[in-house]
This record gives C-alpha cells, sequence and structure tokens, in this order.
C-alpha cells in the first residue's frame, strides 16, 4: 500500500492529532490486513491499549485509528460515536441525550442515527440525502461535526 493511501487512511487520525511524531510510530506499525475480519469494538479495543501509555495520543486519535480502518474495510460502526468537540457541540445544539456503550472497559458516549433524525427534526433542520442513504454511522458523526459549525 501507498504511504500515500495510508495517510488517506488515517487523514483524520493525523488532522486531530497534536503528536505527529508518536502518531506516525503507531500508524507505521499498522499491518491493515490484520483487521479485515475484525469488527469496530476489536479494532477500537486494540488501538485503545496500543495509544493508552503514548503521550499525546487521546480517545479521538484512537477513535479515527479505528473508523479509518473501518471505512478502508467497510466495516460497519452500529454507533454514532461522539467523542470530538465538534460532534459534542453539535449533540449540545441539538439537545440530545446520549447514550453510554462500554467497550471492554471504556466507556463512550454514542448516539444513533434514528435519535439524529428525530433531533434534526425538531429543530427543522435536514440531514442530507447522501448521508440518510449511507446509513453510515462515520458519516453520520463527520457530519455533525462539520454541521456545527456553521451554528
Amino acid at each position: 500500500m501507498s504511504c500515500n493511501r495510508r495517510g488517506e487512511i488515517f487523514e483524520e487520525a493525523i488532522n486531530h492529532c497534536r503528536w505527529k511524531k508518536n502518531l506516525k510510530e503507531v500508524l507505521g506499525s499498522i499491518r491493515l490486513t490484520e483487521y479485515k475480519e475484525k469488527n469496530f469494538k476489536e479494532i477500537f479495543t486494540h488501538f485503545y491499549k496500543v495509544c493508552q501509555e503514548i503521550d499525546g495520543i487521546g480517545m479521538l486519535t484512537v477513535y479515527d485509528i479505528a473508523s479509518g480502518i473501518c471505512n478502508h474495510y467497510n466495516i460497519p460502526i452500529d454507533k454514532i460515536y461522539i467523542v470530538g468537540n465538534g460532534p459534542k457541540r453539535a449533540i449540545k445544539i441539538l439537545d440530545m441525550k446520549l447514550k453510554e456503550d462500554i467497550i471492554n472497559g471504556v466507556k463512550l458516549k454514542y448516539t444513533t442515527i434514528e435519535d439524529v433524525h428525530i433531533a434534526f427534526k425538531k429543530k427543522d433542520d435536514i440531514v442530507p440525502k447522501e448521508i440518510i442513504e449511507s446509513q453510515d454511522c462515520n458519516k453520520y458523526e463527520s457530519f455533525l461535526c462539520q454541521w456545527q459549525k456553521d451554528k
């Protein structure tokens, strides 16, 4: 796999991590094919454990690494995990209540596609057709992050 393609897969992680040198070491050690048959929770758990002791790599970067691999292999993410500040702000603007998922002892806040649609309807706003048609929770998470910037 080309270095450029790897950068595309992990673009969100690279953009969100301030300690690029430490992240580069983690990303450089990833053998993507090891994750092809895994699910989001397995991938997330692995990278949470790997990154736990590495300075400058927090929960958002761990989520971004796992979601990048899931996107690469079309592995579904069944919840809209709310990890970064942008999605957190969107949830606040939409006055939504989050649920909690525990993935191998790690607590993550999340919402569902249905709950997002209900919240947007209450605000008399719409989710773009291409997001709705995708039914991809990670695309919803990215959409919420972008949407809140104009609010």
